[in-house]
């Protein structure tokens, strides 16, 4: 991964920090921003390994949930070491990505340092993943349609795709909530 595709996770990880609402958080954690760079960086063909790379970081979500919870395990840090982490597992995912190849493109690129900084709101952020992941999915699926035109086609697909899903997942709970709102009568 290149010096922009650090940065880029740094930047997906320092948001996911800053924002306070638990479903924007999981929302912009499923962003397949870091992906995005990843493939422009590498074109490495969208095949199996980066849909079990999803699947892989959405159990890493539920383990680290587990142990968090259930067995007291600490994963809270200061926030200057929290920036100094975000930084070196940013730095340490560029170095992986040769290793890892297609994997890198969903996992580990930030699952770790997002785990972090969710902290206590875990089991309630993976919930929200686990729904948002399905994006996901759409996002590669998308990409892999597309990936034999072109780069640009394929993104523009995957992006396509992830809208889609995402807008499909989303958009009927939020109806909802603005039709039981207004049956609610004024306050």
């Amino acid at each position: 991964m290149t010096v922009q595709g650090v940065l880029l996770v740094t930047a997906v990880v320092w948001a996911v920090s800053l924002i306070r609402p638990l479903r924007w958080r999981a929302f912009v954690a499923s962003l397949p921003l870091p992906m995005s760079a990843a493939q422009l960086a590498t074109g490495h063909h969208i095949d199996g390994a980066q849909l079990v790379g999803v699947v892989g970081l959405t159990m890493f979500f539920s383990i680290v949930a587990v142990t968090h919870h259930r067995l007291r395990w600490p994963i809270l840090l200061a926030a200057p070491a929290r920036l100094v982490l975000i930084l070196c597992g940013a730095a340490l995912t560029g170095l992986l990505g040769q290793l890892l190849r297609g994997l890198v493109v969903t996992f580990p690129y930030a699952g770790v340092l997002v785990a972090v900084e969710v902290g206590r709101d875990l089991p309630a952020f993976c919930r929200h993943f686990t729904r948002n992941s399905l994006a996901l999915v759409g996002f590669l699926t998308g990409v892999h349609l597309g990936q034999d035109a072109s780069g640009a086609i394929a993104l523009g697909l995957g992006w396509l795709g992830f809208g889609v899903v995402a807008a499909a997942l989303h958009l009927p709970a939020y109806w909802f909530g603005i039709r039981r709102r207004a049956a609610s009568g004024p306050r």
